[in-house]
């Protein structure tokens, strides 16, 4: 452990920039898609169009994820964690730099293509949970530091709302606005990846022939051959999606319910990362000592699913709130309970390719949400945040066909 610090220290900093990337958005693009006020678009359009390009912008992250993640999982297992990482995080910073310009210049294409490079640099958390793998041979260990990386996705979760919502807030400084935020995050970005380029020593011993773009498809068969494995691939898109059905729409509720500001939503959404610390950092690995997978997963998305549908229901924002906070804790313990299980039940050589398949899945998931959930709530918010619980049912009832041996 003492001599491989700097590669957990790059592991574990990237993981909370990933993390930063999917967070810092939401109180600067909700308000900048769905209130004129803010002036980003130069014509009046109507609210479909306006909720319609907001699910839009929303799903490109996870788009650009769902095609990359694997591929970078499937190189990385190739040539070395390295390079691969260093590659990535360098184009996240010009993700970054490209949605400051959009913004700036009230330019939407050059918002679009930002975010898109940014999703495609953030499928390096694949690269990371194989680093991880290949540091730590003890399962127990590993899941411990996959539920550290959920720990530490969960302050990223505290400092990327609330850093959104202060950076973007012109009442507080003359020098912020929605794009400063941005240009923090390419800054962090280069730091990053001058940190690996010049501490990060390699991790993987066996370098294996050269991969396709399309290798997810091929490790499909491995995926799907392993009944547990493949239960818990389908938990995991499922959840995601229901996931991010209260996730990323909450805010927009708050939005149209409340009339609050950016400032505000950051510190409402920064909020509910303590509450995914305090779920993934305490309540996992209190469980983990007396339960299975199977348990934890089930005693997690029972309340989970209740929680989501009484989400919208209070008329007091105090009350959302609290209801919020206690779903995203439950919400936080099914993350690292299934990836230490997938992680677990993979061969040391294919832990790039799996887990890449894994982001994927995730990636798949986070893309349909913000699609299904913009046209729900054009029609009535409530039917998403419903739908959100009952998605959480189905994970219920696939959570009970994983096999304990």
């Amino acid at each position: 452990m003492k001599k491989r610090r700097s590669e957990f220290f790059s592991v574990f900093f990237t993981f909370a920039l990933d993390s930063l990337s999917a967070t810092i958005i939401f109180p600067i693009f909700v308000p900048l898609f769905l209130d004129p006020r803010q002036g980003f678009f130069l014509f009046e359009i109507s609210t479909f169009w306006r909720n319609f390009l907001l699910g839009a912008f929303l799903s490109a992250f996870p788009l650009a994820q769902f095609f990359f993640a694997p591929f970078l999982g499937s190189y990385a297992d190739c040539i070395g964690r390295k390079k691969v990482l260093f590659c990535s995080i360098l184009t996240t910073a010009i993700g970054y730099f490209l949605c400051a310009v959009g913004i700036h210049f009230h330019s939407l294409a050059s918002l679009f293509v930002g975010r898109i490079i940014t999703g495609v640099g953030a499928g390096n958390f694949t690269v990371c949970l194989a680093i991880l793998a290949d540091l730590t041979a003890n399962e127990k260990k590993r899941a411990q530091y996959f539920s550290l990386g959920s720990m530490l996705g969960g302050l990223a979760f505290v400092l990327g709302p609330f850093l959104g919502g202060k950076l973007s807030d012109n009442t507080i400084s003359s020098y912020f606005s929605p794009s400063f935020p941005m240009l923090i995050g390419s800054v962090l970005s280069l730091i990053n990846s001058i940190c690996i380029f010049a501490f990060f020593k390699e991790t993987l011993e066996i370098k294996k022939q050269p991969v396709f773009f399309f290798t997810v498809f091929k490790t499909l068969k491995f995926a799907f051959t392993n009944k547990n494995i493949a239960n818990l691939y389908f938990i995991l898109f499922i959840y995601f999606i229901s996931w991010n059905l209260l996730y990323q729409f909450i805010p927009v509720f708050i939005l149209k319910s409340y009339n609050i500001t950016n400032s505000s939503i950051g510190n409402i959404i920064s909020l509910m990362g303590v509450f995914w610390i305090i779920g993934s950092g305490v309540f996992f690995h209190f469980e983990r000592r007396f339960f299975s997978i199977r348990n934890i997963l089930i005693f997690s998305f029972v309340p989970f699913a209740i929680l989501s549908s009484l989400t919208a229901v209070p008329h007091q924002l105090w009350a959302n709130v609290v209801i919020f906070g206690f779903a995203v804790l439950f919400a936080s313990i099914i993350w690292p309970a299934c990836m230490s299980e997938i992680s677990k039940l993979t061969d040391q050589s294919m832990q790039g390719k799996v887990l890449g398949l894994t982001q994927s899945i995730q990636s798949l998931a986070m893309l349909i949400a913000p699609l299904l959930g913009g046209v729900f709530l054009i029609i009535n918010p409530f039917i998403t945040f419903f739908l959100s619980s009952f998605l959480s049912i189905v994970c219920i009832i696939f959570s009970l066909k994983i096999v304990i041996k």
